[in-house]
Parts: structure tokens; sequence; C-alpha cells
């Protein structure tokens, strides 16, 4: 049996939406949460329909990009994902990057320009247009980095502080919200371009931060990046009133990822400077009913 195919999930620390616009993104890649294609199944019985359609259409990709693609030639596979799709882990774009390389195994000859543009694809598929993000993460599918988007440079560090990932719940999907954020963006210019501005300024000192060795500021950031998100109308009144509530803990909170208005927001990132103040969170997530998905570990070079 073949083995399977991995690709590390990854979180956005600051810029969504903003990257779509072009402006930069700092996000990392999280090696302990991975998407798997795994050969003793088939997706179109064991997986739900919106991963089968997107496996779907990448095929129709492939054949419109590929002269050898055969789809019939392609092993039989399932999608295992250690965190649900459209949660904000990036586990489409993680799909897009397995398939590609799945691809490439299949059939000999599949040039890396080839992939690069089935993943420019799926993004544009998912974003209006290629951010970036996607065609890095095909080129470190291994170890753990913090990225800056657009540029595809590597930061060479991980987060300095403890920090986990809870689950809002239901959520649209990543194509559902960047389409509702652009039509702000062409209803409502003056208002998109000021959060979008200000999203992307939060980046760039976030990475001068990162550069210099300045991270108490880091904290603040993060939380003026999910001001910005619930003005840009991408957050959920319960999720918003969630990460209030932890900053007067002086904790760190954001949606992570897309957002959402359909029952959830999808991906929490919270961070704190005092490991004992998991439980502080911990407690105010199960009055939300928010589902622990991920609990950094500490490293040699930070947390992970």
């Amino acid at each position: 049996m073949m083995q399977p195919v991995k690709v590390p999930l990854k979180i956005i620390w600051v810029g969504e939406h903003a990257v779509c616009f072009d402006k930069k993104a700092i996000g990392q890649v999280l090696p302990h949460l991975q998407l798997r294609l795994e050969f003793d199944g088939d997706y179109r019985k064991d997986n739900e329909p919106a991963v089968v359609a997107f496996i779907d259409r990448f095929w129709e990709w492939c054949a419109q990009d590929l002269p050898n693609f055969e789809r019939s030639k392609v092993p039989l596979f399932k999608v295992v994902a250690d965190a649900p799709f459209g949660i904000g882990l990036g586990t489409s774009a993680a799909l897009a990057v397995a398939l590609a390389h799945l691809v490439a195994k299949t059939f000999v000859g599949t040039g890396g320009l080839q992939l690069k543009n089935l993943i420019e694809r799926s993004e544009t598929n998912m974003h209006f247009k290629p951010s970036g993000v996607d065609q890095y993460l095909v080129c470190q599918t291994e170890g753990v980095h913090t990225y800056q988007v657009g540029e595809g440079r590597l930061m060479n560090t991980a987060f300095p502080y403890p920090f986990v990932l809870f689950d809002s719940g239901g959520t649209s999907t990543t194509a559902e919200m960047v389409t509702a954020v652009k039509h702000l963006w062409d209803t409502k210019r003056s208002k998109a371009f000021n959060l979008i501005r200000k999203i992307g300024n939060l980046s760039y000192k976030m990475i001068e931060d990162l550069r210099k060795g300045f991270y108490e500021p880091i904290f603040d950031i993060i939380v003026e990046n999910q001001v910005l998100l619930n003005e840009l109308g991408v957050v959920t009144e319960p999720v918003n009133d969630f990460c209030i509530r932890l900053k007067t803990f002086k904790i760190a909170a954001k949606v992570t990822g897309a957002g959402g208005v359909d029952g959830g927001s999808g991906l929490i990132l919270i961070c704190y400077q005092n490991p004992d103040q998991y439980n502080q969170v911990r407690q105010l997530a199960d009055q939300y009913n928010f589902n622990l998905i991920y609990k950094a570990s500490k490293s040699e070079n930070g947390y992970i």
C-alpha cells in the first residue's frame, strides 16, 4: 500500500482578508496538525460532499493543464484531517497541495510549474485571486516556520508565547466570507479600504516586532486584528464577546482564517503570557461550548 501523502495545516497570526488585497499576512505551519491522503478508502464514499466537490474540480483543472493526466489512473484514497474543513486551519489549501503531490507521484514528468498553476487555480477558486499562501506551503511541507505571505520569505522563528486553538462552531466557507468582504469592497469602498489598510499595517508592525525580538506588543496587535475583523463583518457576536472577555484577563484572542457568520466563526486563536492562564481560557471556552482543537507545545525555539 502506498504511504500517505501528508501536508501540515497552518494558522494566520495577522492579516486575514487583507492578503487578498495585496497586503501581507503572517502565518505559521503546525507540524502536529496534518491533512493526509490515505490509500485505504474512496473519497467519494468516505468524505463529505464539499470535499468531494473540491477534489472533482481539481481533477477538471488537471485535465485542462496536464496533457498526460488520466483520472482513472489516480489511486483510490480518502482524505483524513486533524481538524474540520473550513475551520480556519488552511484545510482547503492543504488539500490542494496534497492533491498536487499525488499527481506528481502518479504522473511522471509533471513539472513544478504545472503543479504551481494548479495550486493557484484552487487559490483563485477560494480567494478570487492567488494570495501567495498556498504556493509557499507547497515548498514547506515539513518543519515549523513563521512566514511572510506574498514574498514567501522564511522568518526562521516560532511564536514565543503559549497558544491554543478553539473551534467556535459552524462557519461559512472561506469562499463565502471572502466574497462577502469583496462585496463590501465593491459597494462601500472607503470603509473596506480603511479596514483592509489597518489590518495590513498590523502585519507590517508584527513583522518588524518579530525581527527585532519585541514580543510583548504582539498581544495588542492580535487584539486589534480581532477588532478590525469584527468591523469587517466576519465574526459572530458570541465569538466577539468571548474575545472581549478574554481581553479583561490580558489574554489575546482573534478569529484566524476567513471567519464566518453561519453559527460560528471557525477557529479562534488565543495566546497568553503565563501558562497558568490556560485554565482561565478553558473555563470560559466551556461556557460558550467551544471545543479545543490544538494546544501548542514548547520547543527549544518557541511554541509550536
